[in-house]
Formats: structure tokens, C-alpha cells, sequence
């Protein structure tokens, strides 16, 4: 069998959508073996993020990197969710002191500042932003409100959200009718208090 030949640019295509990151899977698939990938981070043309994540030297840094450089570790079947999904919404002022991903099964993996939850979530929960998977915004205030979150940073992102155009309030109202009672609750009260708000 004819040994594939390294497809250098090919990987760095892909990794031009990955903020310059890709997984030893992805390198594998474009030809390059475990001793070619450990001699390009020994000579400086690759450097290794993580465990089975690495990176084009050349490329530059670009916003969100490190989201990618979790979503390759997790191997890319992960889901950002609750916090790091309003960070990547733009819709919070809190600094993430962790990384928050929602997997289907519990995660075999343990990675530092990861944490996993487990959830299986429908197809019309998952959005996509700056390129990486993520909950969409009904779901991420259903978590955040699960996980007992401050009712003041749910009402914030929820407002936000709508004053930014992500959703409508009729999307929204919509889109929750699937979750609990006393969430549902907790939204309608939300939007109440943001129209009495506006019409003062």
C-alpha cells in the first residue's frame, strides 16, 4: 500500500477555519504521521496546545482561539453551552473562569478548566457562531436557569439578545414552550419588566 504523501497545504485550509488549529486525527487524514507532527513542533512550523491539539506557527492569533483549541480537544463533538455559550454570544460581562460544553454521553475525558454536561440535545438547540457549535440562545438561558444562574444575568443575556436581534420575542416565547413551567415564568416576567422599562 502507497504511504500518503504530507498534504501540507490541505491541512492549513482546514485549519484556516479552525483559527489555526487542528486535531493528530485531521493531521493523520492529510498524511502526516506521529513522528512527522512530533519533528514539525521540534523544528517550529507546528506548536502542540494540547493533548492531540496543534497549532500553524505562522498562522496569527485570531478571536475565540481558545474556544477552538477546547472544541478540538473535546474532539469536535462537544457543544458550548451556559456561560461560554453568552460569551460567545457577546451577551454577558463575566469573565469565564471555565469552559462550559454539553455533550450527548458522559465524557471519558477529563481537560483542565473543561466542564462537561450532559445533555441530548434536539437539533434546533444547536446554533453556530464564530464558526464553533453552540446552544442557541432559548436553550443557553434554559441551562443557565437550571444550573442556578442569577436571575439578574439570565433577565441581562435574554435582553440583550433580543435588543441585539439574535431572536424575536415571539421566537423566543415559541422556542420555550418545551422547557419548565417556572422558566417559562421566569421569561414572561423578564419581558414584562423590559417593557415597563422602556415605556418609562
Amino acid at each position: 500500500m502507497q504511504k500518503q504523501k504530507p498534504d501540507q497545504q490541505g491541512l492549513y485550509q482546514l485549519a484556516e477555519a479552525q483559527a489555526g488549529y487542528f486535531s493528530s486525527k485531521q493531521a493523520h487524514d492529510f498524511g502526516f504521521s506521529r513522528d512527522l507532527l512530533s519533528h514539525l513542533v521540534s523544528s517550529g512550523k507546528f506548536l502542540r496546545s494540547g493533548h492531540g491539539v496543534y497549532r500553524f506557527r505562522a498562522f496569527p492569533e485570531m478571536p475565540w482561539s481558545e474556544y477552538y483549541q477546547v472544541w478540538i480537544a473535546t474532539g469536535m463533538k462537544a457543544v458550548f453551552s451556559h456561560r461560554s455559550a453568552l460569551a460567545l454570544y457577546e451577551l454577558t460581562d463575566l469573565i469565564p473562569t471555565e469552559f462550559h460544553v454539553t455533550v450527548s454521553r458522559p465524557s471519558r475525558k477529563s481537560l483542565e478548566n473543561v466542564r462537561y454536561h450532559t445533555a441530548a440535545l434536539r437539533a434546533g438547540e444547536i446554533a453556530t457562531r464564530h464558526g464553533l457549535p453552540l446552544t442557541d440562545v432559548p436553550r443557553t438561558l434554559y441551562d443557565l436557569y437550571r444550573w442556578g444562574e442569577s436571575p439578574e444575568w439570565i433577565a441581562q443575556a435574554t435582553l440583550q439578545a433580543l435588543e441585539r436581534g439574535l431572536l424575536s420575542e415571539d421566537r423566543l416565547m415559541e422556542r420555550i414552550e418545551i422547557y419548565s413551567k417556572t422558566f417559562r415564568k421566569l421569561i414572561q416576567n423578564i419581558l414584562k419588566k423590559g417593557r415597563v422599562e422602556i415605556q418609562q
